[in-house]
Order: structure tokens, then C-alpha cells, then sequence
């Protein structure tokens, strides 16, 4: 459905070219929720906004339901983006026209017969819950309910993609829920593709199937939301779910943690894993001790999803067969600190 192919765009600022994307190629699958993540500056908006050539890359192709968006003329362009709705942060809504006239909006560029376009609106507000609500301004709507208003514009010409630029970062935990739930419901309804740039992790835990991490113009790691959060490949993608800081260490764990003889380690495990007694039972197993040091156990869409850090006590040849029964078991493993570099020596030591 989409394909970024060698996107590079670069920005000149007085004598200065900072670069914004660099060579990045990326494929999103139709009718699935794809979600790019990043530190701030990373270029996820800008990659998100490619898509639909608000921002126009120096290089590379940019591919949308088979079309070659940057090899289209002006008109052609405006054609193809209809097939493309956006949703902004900060909503992007017409202060000084009504909610009903907002969602109109799209349909009147589109020369919508008048009819069609005012069914359209109905159905839309009926979708979004805002059913009553079509002569209000939005100075008198809560933040929720204007993104909802936001949504519906969106989609008023029936588009295939829908681009989310942060579109609950704006928000309290609460409403980000229900307009989660409600882009959800319009994926599950509707089919469409939905791209989500955002920074908050747990937007992509609860409705994305795959994710990118960007960081400094440069895709560093693609795959499924799971697989990622599984068993990150990159050091930044590391830090952004929290578990470890910029040295690489376990995330705001006090230093007497790491004193000498305690083997720390990050694990993750998923489905079955995530719900059952296995850290214990490896643990005993092997005859050894551990601690839990943090640990959250949460859901990946309706996943069992579980992290912690934990600390071992005893025999380093028998806490690796604890590790061992636990990665057979599919958990992810990754020592801390100097604890490598322990069980190395030991390992030497015992040849």
C-alpha cells in the first residue's frame, strides 16, 4: 500500500544543510496500523508528512496504492491525495466554522453533490459519536471531541491511508483511550491503513501491528510491535521503552545493584510465558535465587506482554541454566553492566 523507497530530504537553514531523512526505505502493508516511534527531532513527522508530499523528499520515491506520487503533476497529485487522510496533534480544525461545516470542508473541494455530502457528514458524526454536536463551534468542544471532529474530516472522502501526526498527544489518558478505541473501530470497519507517528509507547502497545524506530533521519529497526519489544535490536530503541540509559544500564536501578557477585539481567516474555510462574520455576530448577528488581506485565493488542529486570544469586554456571530453561521457553535475555563479562570469566575459569 505505501513504499518509501531512498528518501532523503534535507532542510537548508542560512548556510547550513541539516539533514532530516536519510536514505530511508520503508513498505506498509495495506489495511494494517503501522507505528513509528522516536526520540524528539528523529524525523517522524516529516517521514509521516512524505507520505502524502506535504513535505516533498529531494530523492527517493514515494509509492501510494501503486502510484508514484512524486512522478504526478499538480492536479493528478491533489486526485491521489484524496486517498490519503491526515489528523494532526493540535487538530487543525476552522475556528470560525461549525463542526457540521469542518467536515464539509473536504467534500466541497471535492465538489461533493450537495446531498451525498450532507449524508456523508450524518454518517460521520454518527461514526465519531457527535450526533447533535453539528452546529457547534470548536471553541466550545473538549480537545477529545475536537479530534474527534479532526477524524471525521479525515475520512470524509472515503480515503484508503490515515496519517495520525501525534493525534493524542494532546490529550489526558483517558480521551487518548477512547479515540484509540474509536481508531480502532474505524480500521476494523472500514479496512484502512492507519500510520501513527507518536512518542507515547503504550499507543503503539495497544493498537499498532508492526513499528520503525527513527532516530537522527536513519530507520533503525522495523518488525512487528511484539518481535520489537521482545527483543529490541537498537540501542536507541532500548532506551525509548525505558529499560536502559544512554550507557546502556539498566534504567534508574540504584548502583548497588550491580555490586560484585549479583548478575543483573533484563528479560521479556511474551504470551503464555508472560502469565505463568517460569522465572521461579527456572529459578528452583536450577538451584539458584533472583530477585525482581522492576517489572510491569501489560498487553501488545491482546498479547500477554511481561518486563523486568532481575538480580541472581548464586552459582554463575547455574544461573546460566536458569537463563537457558527461560529462553527455551521463548523469553528474551540481556545482561547488564559487567555481568557478561562475569559469566565469561567464569566460563574461562571452568575450562
Amino acid at each position: 500500500m505505501i513504499s518509501l523507497q531512498n528518501v532523503t530530504l534535507t532542510y537548508r537553514t542560512g548556510h547550513r544543510l541539516i539533514p532530516a531523512l536519510r536514505d530511508v526505505s520503508l513498505e506498509v502493508h495495506a489495511g494494517e496500523v503501522f507505528g513509528i516511534i522516536g526520540y524528539s527531532g528523529a524525523g517522524k513527522s516529516t517521514l509521516l508528512r512524505c507520505i502524502n508530499l506535504l513535505e516533498r523528499p529531494q530523492s527517493g520515491q514515494v509509492w501510494v496504492d501503486g502510484v508514484d506520487l512524486l512522478s504526478l503533476r499538480k492536479r493528478e497529485l491533489q486526485k491521489q491525495r484524496k486517498k490519503i487522510g491526515m489528523i494532526f496533534q493540535h487538530f487543525h480544525l476552522l475556528n470560525s466554522a461549525t463542526v457540521r461545516d469542518n467536515i464539509l470542508f473536504p467534500l466541497r473541494l471535492a465538489k461533493t453533490p450537495v446531498a451525498e455530502a450532507e449524508r456523508r457528514v450524518a454518517e460521520l458524526l454518527e461514526l465519531v459519536g457527535l450526533t447533535g454536536y453539528e452546529r457547534h463551534y470548536p471553541s466550545q468542544l473538549s480537545g477529545g471531541q475536537k479530534q474527534r471532529v479532526a477524524i471525521a474530516r479525515a475520512l470524509a472522502n472515503f480515503p484508503k491511508v490515515l496519517l495520525c501526526d501525534e493525534a493524542t498527544s494532546a490529550l489526558d489518558p483517558e480521551t487518548t483511550q477512547s479515540i484509540l478505541d474509536l481508531l480502532r473501530e474505524i480500521h476494523r470497519q472500514f479496512g484502512v491503513t492507519v500510520v501513527m507517528v507518536t512518542h507515547e509507547i503504550s499507543v503503539v502497545q495497544r493498537v499498532c501491528h508492526r513499528v520503525a524506530v527513527m532516530d537522527q533521519g536513519r530507520m533503525v529497526e522495523v518488525g512487528r510491535v511484539v518481535d520489537v519489544f521482545l527483543r529490541p535490536q537498537a540501542e536507541v530503541t532500548r532506551r525509548l521503552l525505558g529499560w536502559t540509559n544512554a550507557e546502556g544500564v539498566g534504567a534508574d536501578l540504584p548502583e548497588q545493584v550491580f555490586r560484585e557477585g549479583t548478575l543483573v539481567c533484563e528479560l521479556a516474555m511474551a504470551g503464555e510465558a508472560a502469565q505463568s510462574p517460569l522465572l521461579f520455576q527456572a529459578a528452583r530448577e536450577a538451584g539458584v535465587t533472583c530477585s525482581i528488581l522492576r517489572g510491569t506485565v501489560d498487553a501488545i493488542q491482546d498479547t500477554p506482554f511481561a518486563r523486568m529486570v532481575v538480580a541472581w544469586y548464586g552459582d554463575a554456571k547455574q544461573v546460566q541454566a536458569a537463563v537457558r530453561r527461560l529462553e527455551a521457553h521463548g523469553a528474551a535475555v540481556r545482561w547488564l553492566n559487567k555481568a557478561e563479562r562475569m559469566l565469561a570469566a567464569d566460563e574461562a575459569g571452568m575450562k
